[in-house]
């Protein structure tokens, strides 16, 4: 509970901060942070629901619960991998415009001093 509520407060900080700055990473980064403490609240509070024993409303028990737990930190995982993906590979194209760039006015700033 202690480990949650450190991120909790981490992510609302870092949200914050994102929204006032307008810095689209510290965002991300709070969306990234806010999604998997979801994930981890709803799949502890399923783990500790499937510790149940059965009863009327549930004759097979509580079992079925620690497969959703599976499931919710299964989709929590494909969506993390989305979002880092997409992230990544913006910042490597990026990062290929601004070499591209520098490498075509470098040359060319080279090309215009053997002219001379």
């Amino acid at each position: 509970m202690v480990y949650i509520t450190v991120m909790l407060s981490f992510a609302i900080v870092e949200g914050m901060i994102g929204i006032t700055h307008t810095n689209v990473h510290l965002v991300r980064d709070f969306l990234n942070s806010f999604l998997m403490i979801s994930a981890l609240v709803f799949s502890s509070k399923a783990l500790e629901l499937s510790l149940n024993k059965e009863d009327e409303d549930y004759e097979y028990g509580y079992r079925r619960f620690n497969i959703l737990a599976a499931f919710v930190n299964s989709v929590y995982l494909m969506f993390s991998f989305m979002f880092n993906f997409v992230d990544n590979l913006h910042h490597m194209v990026e990062h290929w415009e601004i070499d591209s760039h520098n490498s075509s006015n470098s040359s060319s700033a080279h090309d215009h001093s053997h002219n001379d």
